[in-house]
């Protein structure tokens, strides 16, 4: 959610992040990990952590502004 929000990304964060796992072939178990959080009421939210390298990668992907100045930085 951490580089997400940095980002500013548009689109929501559940569907922006399962669409570039699936476009840029991520692998769960290597490039990032998910487990369901513990909710003390209502639906348990999913939660996912990533490798430095696929965080530097969907911030190199990325068409924001956020997105362009990490381009530049690397």
């Amino acid at each position: 959610r951490e580089i997400y929000d940095y980002l500013g990304v548009k689109t929501h964060m559940s569907t922006w992040l399962k669409r570039a796992i699936t476009k840029y072939d991520f692998e769960e178990g290597k490039d990032f990990i998910s487990d369901l959080k513990e909710s003390s009421g209502g639906r348990p939210e999913k939660v996912f952590v990533v490798s430095i390298d696929m965080a530097k990668e969907l911030c190199m992907i990325s068409d924001t502004p956020k997105g362009k100045e990490t381009r530049k930085y690397f």
